[in-house]
């Protein structure tokens, strides 16, 4: 159903919102760029909506007749899924069918040609450009860098792409060939998303309403299947580490324990295909992100999110003390070698090498209280 009448209460008034059209697609490019978050929800898993990191507007695509083709935003999601977004207005008649060939020239050859340290470079580029980097956007996700540059390098091989239509106005016909293309296409997801823009009679600002185009429940369902990812709480995730590490089982729970009842802190839910949690803490007032757990069978792991810390006001003396008094635990010397140059990642260390003699972990919730503790 469209909602075709919005309205917006202003000191108890009900205001009547006037619908507005974009004056040039170049105009909807620049917003997205700019604010990705208005179409990160399309997607096919569920969940709440993943942040996009822009690679670059207008990538260039290579063609194997020498051809470049240039998409009008290249993002890559916090899972490393490559997010093709082309922009058309309603008035534009490559709406209806061309812009679907041009979407999947887009793809097939971008999977083909484009390599994950040419991404990295140019992701790098662009969020200098705007001021800001890309280990802060893996830090605000509780991603660690280089691994997500892994999955970045793995979808690409595997074929997982998003792929975006965004427009004022998705056409029926449209609409009917992005739900076809998702139900035939294994590895790749294909979504519609119709951007209204609104504003206020009096003045005050603009409103955007992302609608999502062709996320049908089955398809969903296949997809989310296909993905293998699960989302762990507490339960789920120590079900899963007793079975396939019981001996990292009990340093996990010392580990949770401690940041729950000690540093008052709070433990998030982890999505992915193997088991983790996350430890937020209080801190000059917010709550921040400070561990990564990992229920990961061959290698149980646990991470710092230094960055994190320092963008929260943790100074770098601080946290050069929390790496000081545990380096005499070879496995953390060796893991945190050098972040002290920027600290600026989460280097996940194997728990049962670290700790393995208790007195180290009881070292280490020490130095953890000393860092973020009240």
């Amino acid at each position: 159903m469209e909602l075709d009448r919005i309205f917006f209460m202003v000191d108890g008034k009900m205001e009547l919102l006037s619908p507005q059209s974009f004056p040039a697609e170049v105009v909807l490019q620049e917003l997205l760029a700019e604010h990705p978050a208005v179409i990160a929800g399309a997607r096919m898993t569920e969940g709440p909506a993943a942040a996009l990191l822009l690679v670059r507007r207008e990538h260039a695509v290579r063609t194997g007749t020498g051809t470049v083709l240039r998409p009008d935003h290249l993002f890559i999601d916090p899972e490393g899924v490559p997010v093709i977004v082309e922009v058309k207005l309603v008035t534009n008649s490559e709406i209806r069918r061309e812009i679907v060939g041009q979407m999947l020239d887009y793809a097939a050859n971008g999977l083909h040609y484009w390599r994950v340290d040419e991404l990295r470079s140019n992701a790098t580029e662009t969020a200098s450009l705007a001021g800001t980097s890309v280990a802060s956007f893996l830090a605000e996700e509780g991603l660690d860098e280089d691994e997500f540059w892994r999955k970045v390098e793995a979808n690409l091989k595997a074929g997982a792409i998003r792929m975006i239509f965004v427009a004022d106005s998705i056409p029926k016909e449209l609409e009917a060939i992005i739900e076809y293309l998702n139900k035939e296409l294994k590895t790749a997801e294909v979504l519609g998303v119709e951007v209204r823009k609104y504003s206020r009679p009096s003045g005050g600002g603009d409103m955007f309403i992302p609608t999502v185009v062709g996320k049908t429940a089955e398809v969903v369902a296949e997809k989310s299947a296909a993905a293998g990812k699960a989302e762990w709480d507490e339960d789920s995730f120590f079900d899963a580490v007793s079975q396939s590490s019981p001996q990292a089982e009990p340093i996990f729970r010392k580990i949770v324990e401690y940041t729950r009842s000690t540093l008052g802190g709070e433990i998030g839910r982890g999505r992915s295909s193997q088991p983790h949690l996350q430890g937020w803490v209080p801190l000059a007032g917010t709550s921040v992100w400070l561990w990564r757990m990992s229920g990961n069978p061959r290698n149980p792991s646990f991470g710092i999110n230094f960055l994190y810390l320092r963008q929260r006001g943790v100074s770098p003396e601080r946290l050069q003390t929390f790496v000081n008094e545990l380096s005499d635990i070879p496995s953390l010397r060796a893991t945190w070698k050098g972040v002290e140059a920027k600290w600026n990642y989460v280097n996940q260390f194997p728990v049962l090498e670290a700790f393995s003699d208790e007195a180290n972990l009881d070292l280490f919730l020490g130095a953890l209280n000393g860092l973020v503790g009240p």
